[in-house]
């Protein structure tokens, strides 16, 4: 028995104040001189989130229960899929052609390589999914497809049968157009995140680092709740309090706090005295000396204030913007992550005249001052 798996990125998204986000209120967003992509409309499953994308979870949940091949098709007009050429993803390779067409000639090559089954995916939603018992159970009942269905609805995951003919198409046109088929369900009962807006993207942060998902930070667990990336620099003299998570190649400097379920992903650089509370800061991001970010998302000159429902693109580099490792990559193409010359590997510890090392804390402790 062999099962093969399509991954779609179509760009199509749900309005982010949709029935799914209905607790998101209306945002505001203000706008400087340059103009970035809004967060409101950026798809979180493409971004970095505790170092790798949803996008790259999934494929490794799948590539555990033995799914190959694992094909990635979308459409290149639209910004998801713009966005995701320029993204690094270990492993399959997308496809971005006319997608009815791609996906019918993938699916003559799966018959041709005598594949019984296949999973279609819909990126967007993240669940916690079995697909060993999701496939034991569309077996069971042996119907063309099955689609998998959570507490509020369908989740655009599909596995089919290709013996029964077909039966894709009708898999497809359900998931480009998010309608309910007429399929067998398979009821979900574990983790979702829809991952329609920067609300979900940050409560995902939040249940990650507080253990009640299974998704797990890339990194070393230094002290419980306290995940560091490789590579990433902690000066002696800044403060780490758990849950937190700071990405590869990242820099936090003297007197900088890190607090309550924050997130920094890789290559960042968070200055000194910098107080970044409850927080997600996307890659390549500068945070300037003597800021405090509180309940945010932030990439690079932009920030989504999450409380305030605000969202504003900052010019003046000197407070937030992006880091000269991302211009670099940008003009160059090179992708830091795979160039083992782009940055020298650090240690956890950056160099200081402070003889103390830095202090990490679990929640509620209070950290020394120095």
């Amino acid at each position: 028995m062999r099962a093969a798996a399509v991954l779609i990125v179509d760009g199509i998204t749900q309005p982010w104040n949709s029935a799914e986000t209905a607790d998101a209120p209306s945002l505001r967003v203000i706008e400087a001189e340059f103009r970035t992509n809004p967060l409101s409309a950026r798809r979180f499953v493409l971004s970095d989130f505790l170092g790798a994308t949803v996008l790259q979870r999934v494929i490794n949940r799948l590539q555990i229960c033995e799914v190959d091949p694992i094909c990635i098709l979308g459409d290149p007009h639209h910004p998801a899929s713009v966005e995701f050429a320029h993204s690094p993803v270990d492993g399959p390779q997308p496809s971005f052609q006319n997608l009815w067409a791609e996906a019918e000639q993938l699916f003559l090559q799966f018959a041709q390589r005598e594949i019984d089954f296949v999973f279609l995916i819909r990126l967007g939603t993240y669940a916690e999914l079995d697909f060993v018992d999701l496939l034991q159970f569309h077996r069971e009942n042996g119907e063309a497809f099955t689609c998998v269905e959570g507490t509020r609805g369908p989740v655009h995951i599909f596995v089919l049968s290709l013996a029964k003919g077909s039966g894709w198409a009708d898999a497809l046109k359900s998931v480009l157009r998010r309608e309910p088929s007429l399929s067998t369900r398979y009821k979900f009962y574990g983790y979702i995140n829809p991952l329609a807006s920067a609300y979900d993207f940050r409560r995902l942060a939040q249940d990650a680092l507080a253990g009640r998902c299974d998704l797990k930070p890339v990194g070393k667990e230094l002290r419980p709740g306290i995940w560091v990336g490789e590579g990433a620099a902690i000066d002696r003299r800044a403060r780490i309090l758990a849950p937190a998570y700071v990405g590869a190649h990242a820099e936090i400097m003297a007197a900088a706090l890190i607090t309550r379920g924050s997130a920094i992903e890789h290559h960042c650089q968070v200055a000194c005295a910098t107080v970044v509370d409850d927080s997600s800061v996307l890659p390549y991001t500068y945070l300037g000396p003597g800021l405090e970010v509180t309940h945010a998302v932030v990439d690079g000159g932009r920030l989504l204030h999450l409380a305030r429902n605000i969202e504003v693109q900052i010019a003046d580099r000197r407070l937030i913007g992006p880091t000269h490792s991302a211009s670099a990559r940008h003009r160059t193409g090179v992708n830091p992550l795979k160039s083992p010359t782009a940055h020298g590997i650090r240690g956890l510890v950056a160099p200081t005249e402070c003889v103390e090392p830095a202090s990490f804390h679990k929640a509620g402790e209070i950290a020394p001052s120095s």
